[in-house]
């Protein structure tokens, strides 16, 4: 079963969080990675099997995390900005938030 979101209700996207490998103003900035098919094998066999079965090709979409704290209690969250979860979105298709 996918995971909700426990603040509206939606079906939540699986990703990951990576480091964006660099400083900037000292910090290391971190992005949200959503990743969608399958990686062409090293095997070069596989890798032509797969693409006789027509497996979808290996996509990723890398955003930028942004982050907000409430000034009273301390509560803080995570969040993409609208452009770059709309493209998470078209990326991984309706069926994944419907």
């Amino acid at each position: 079963m996918q995971p909700v979101c426990s603040h509206c209700g939606e079906r939540m996207i699986q990703g990951r969080v990576a480091s964006n490998g660099g400083m900037i103003e000292g910090e290391m900035p971190l992005s949200f990675v959503v990743s969608t098919g399958n990686p062409t094998s090293l095997n070069p066999i596989k890798a032509v099997l797969q693409g006789m079965h027509h497996e979808p090709t290996y996509r990723e979409e890398v955003c930028s995390i942004r982050g907000r704290v409430c000034s009273k209690c301390g509560r803080f969250e995570f969040f993409l900005d609208a452009t770059d979860l709309t493209k998470v979105i078209v990326l991984v298709g309706p069926t994944a938030t419907e």
